[in-house]
């Protein structure tokens, strides 16, 4: 039960279209479960009860692991972390902002600016500010406001202190690059000199993946921007987080990174290793199909799935099957063509028979026909039936000058030469092709 609960009216006459009413309640964080309950003054006092839950929640922000931030400009601040929390059955979005900010300068959250902490699982968030060569120096009072929808801001004070020393910065073109794995990528970085710095700068892979190579690995810093490039690579299928660094030569050995992402993701190669085929209508040809994960060591996450488009008339493709787990493997594709198919002459001669059947009847009925006309009722009925068996063998294909079989029956696979391509795809990997080439005589 709510430590505060009130109704208002407390007393009320109900109507066939109901009378409203209100109930406040409140109470400390937690989840309550309670009724407002309702007694009739009539004679038989009815009575009725409605649940109603109330979740009383908040959000916070924690301590902060400092409170001053100094940057030296066009540098980034140093990283400071906080945790934003949840408090009861708390589910929203809390919004992080920071206002007072210098000239130039700007808040950056990570993993965002934007969180969802819960009870049980708090946020941890990093903060630095960033400036620019604009940013004035001196030390500037900032206000972090956290904020969610239904409840009051929470606020905590920060100080920036912005500095001009010599200095220089290490930025990336790109910062973030998606590879297949076994390949590489190359990725583009300057390193600029500000304030009057002029010391050269070492640079080097922090935590990289396999392959994380620069070239040069020493640039003298200028205002104009030294360049310089990043390969990296894994043969791995593996998500890396990791960071340029570049370190000065100068005495306090000034120190600055970026940071990379790079994703080496699973693809695989398709390949022929059979050449062209020849074969009749009605035969089989076989082909020998490599495929193989690219790196070392990967397999395939799912079957292979294969299709074939620009297949003759008639004829089908198959595949032996490429499992899940499989490493380089080599498949059997089978393109099966159909022979062409003659008609008989069996219904020729069942024609033939069943037209002589009736003889023996049309005998006896003409022999009670005088002879004249049994003359002309046999010529009619021989015409009949010569006519019959000639349009027979016509339809059949009877009389070829080939003296076979005879008879047109269903086409087979047509001839010709046919470019066939295979289609294989497994996991997320792109949809890979070859062709081969099938010739049917």
């Amino acid at each position: 039960m709510p430590s505060t609960c009130t109704l208002n009216p407390t007393q009320l006459t109900p109507t066939p279209t109901g009378v409203s009413f209100s109930t406040t309640a409140s109470g400390s964080i937690g989840d309550y479960s309670f009724n407002v309950h309702g007694v009739g003054s009539d004679t038989n006092t009815v009575t009725h009860d409605f649940p109603l839950t109330l979740h009383v929640v908040d959000f916070g922000i924690g301590s902060f692991s400092s409170t001053a931030l100094s940057a030296n400009e066009p540098n980034s601040s140093n990283p400071i972390t906080f945790q934003v929390t949840g408090a009861g059955s708390f589910s929203g979005t809390v919004s992080l902002a920071c206002s007072g900010l210098p000239t130039g300068a700007s808040c950056n959250f990570s993993p965002s600016s934007s969180v969802n902490p819960t009870s049980s699982t708090p946020v941890t968030v990093t903060l630095t500010i960033g400036t620019t060569t604009a940013t004035p120096t001196g030390v500037t009072p900032i206000t972090l406001t956290a904020s969610t929808s239904g409840a009051p801001d929470k606020t905590q004070s920060l100080s920036l202190t912005v500095t001009a020393n010599p200095d220089f910065t290490v930025v990336l073109t790109t910062s973030s690059a998606s590879i297949a794995a076994g390949s590489t990528a190359t990725l583009n970085g300057t390193v600029t000199a500000y304030n009057g710095y002029t010391s050269s700068v070492n640079l080097s892979c922090v935590s990289g993946p396999p392959t994380c190579s620069l070239l040069p690995t020493s640039v003298a810093a200028s205002t104009t921007g030294a360049t310089f490039m990043v390969t990296v690579g894994s043969d791995a299928v593996q998500n890396y987080s990791f960071n340029i660094a570049g370190t000065g030569t100068d005495p306090l050995s000034i120190s600055h990174t970026a940071p990379v992402t790079l994703s080496s993701i699973f693809d695989f190669t398709i390949s022929s290793a059979s050449g062209a085929q020849t074969v009749k209508a009605g035969a089989s040809a076989t082909y020998m199909l490599n495929v193989a994960p690219t790196g070392t060591g990967n397999t395939f996450p799912t079957n292979v799935a294969f299709s074939c488009s620009g297949l003759p008339l008639l004829s089908t493709c198959s595949f032996t099957t490429v499992a899940t787990g499989s490493g380089a493997t080599t498949a059997t594709l089978t393109i099966s063509t159909t022979a062409p198919s003659a008609a008989s002459h069996a219904g020729t001669s069942n024609l033939f028979y069943a037209l002589m059947l009736p003889l023996p009847t049309l005998v006896i009925v003409l022999g009670g026909v005088r002879r004249r006309s049994l003359h002309r009722w046999t010529r009619l009925t021989l015409l009949l039936i010569a006519t019959a068996l000639l349009g027979s063998l016509v339809a059949c294909g009877g009389g070829g000058s080939n003296g076979g079989t005879g008879g047109a029956g269903l086409p087979g696979t047509p001839v010709g030469t046919y470019t066939v391509m295979v289609s294989a795809s497994s996991g997320s990997a792109p949809t890979k092709t070859v062709n081969v080439t099938l010739t049917v005589q």
